[in-house]
C-alpha cells in the first residue's frame, strides 16, 4: 500500500483510470496491478492524497480485490436484511 500527493491542474479531481495511469508510470510498473483505494481532496484544492495497493501480478490483483468486493456485498446485504427486522 502506498500514499501519494499528487498536485493538478485547475478543474476536477482527476478520476481514478487517470491517477492508476500516473501511479503506474511514476513507479514503473503495469498499471494492470495497481488499484486505487481512494482519491482524498480537500474542497477547492489542487492537491489530492491517494491511497493505492501495488500487487505482484494482475491474477493477483483481481483475486485480492474480487474478495474485498464480495466481503463487501454480504455486509452490505447483512445491514439491508437487519434494517427490515
Amino acid at each position: 500500500s502506498i500514499t501519494a500527493k499528487a498536485v493538478f491542474g485547475k478543474g476536477a479531481t482527476p478520476s481514478s483510470v487517470n491517477v492508476r495511469k500516473a501511479v503506474a508510470e511514476e513507479l514503473k510498473v503495469d498499471e494492470k496491478r495497481v488499484a486505487i483505494k481512494k482519491i482524498a481532496q480537500q474542497y477547492g484544492n489542487n492537491t489530492a492524497m491517494i491511497t493505492a495497493n501495488i500487487y505482484e501480478s494482475e491474477d493477483a490483483l483481481k483475486a485480492v480485490e474480487e474478495i474485498k468486493k464480495r466481503k463487501k456485498v454480504v455486509k452490505e446485504v447483512g445491514k439491508e436484511a437487519a434494517s427490515k427486522e
